[in-house]
């Protein structure tokens, strides 16, 4: 049973963006986020409300001036190099301090290469419970530190620490 996706990616005025990709002309230069929105349609949906739903993206999203760049529709059914685990760039989307990055980071690192220090520098920089409670600790739990950094942590005086351990 598997429930339909479709991910709205908002490149809001971003430097990073690809060659190919063509930015509307009255667009920013500057860049301050990526956003990524993911909804899970429910199985029962009807058949078109996809359809309709990323119909509804490109019309409405497409007019606000800060978008640049607008990429809405299913999930491949393959994973693919932008869809892989990816320990710098978790890294470096992480440093942002950006929410939707930090959170994203979870999702793509590569838990096994994941080092102490690293950890330890995500739950000293996180800066909501989502963060801590969540996106963190899952990614510690996946790595070969999990179980001694939850130690650590769940005996932390700080309380957002402690939600990690």
């Amino acid at each position: 049973m598997r429930t339909t996706l479709l991910t709205a990616l908002l490149l809001l005025a971003s430097p990073t963006a690809r060659a190919e990709d063509k930015p509307k002309a009255d667009a920013p230069k500057a860049a301050p986020y990526v956003h990524v929105v993911i909804f899970h349609v429910k199985k029962d949906a009807p058949k078109d409300a996809v359809e309709a739903m990323i119909k509804d993206c490109h019309e409405m999203l497409a007019k606000i001036p800060t978008v640049r760049h607008l990429r809405v529709g299913r999930p491949a059914e393959k994973a693919t190099e932008l869809a892989k685990k990816d320990y710098q760039l978790a890294l470096d989307l992480y440093d942002t301090g950006i929410y939707d990055a930090m959170y994203l980071a979870g999702l793509i690192a590569d838990d096994m290469k994941m080092t102490k220090k690293d950890l330890r520098h995500w739950i000293k920089n996180a800066h909501c419970p989502a963060l801590c409670e969540y996106t963190v600790p899952w990614v510690a739990a996946g790595s070969q530190h999990g179980l001694e950094l939850a130690r650590e942590w769940i005996e932390s005086e700080k309380e957002s620490v402690a939600m990690a351990g």
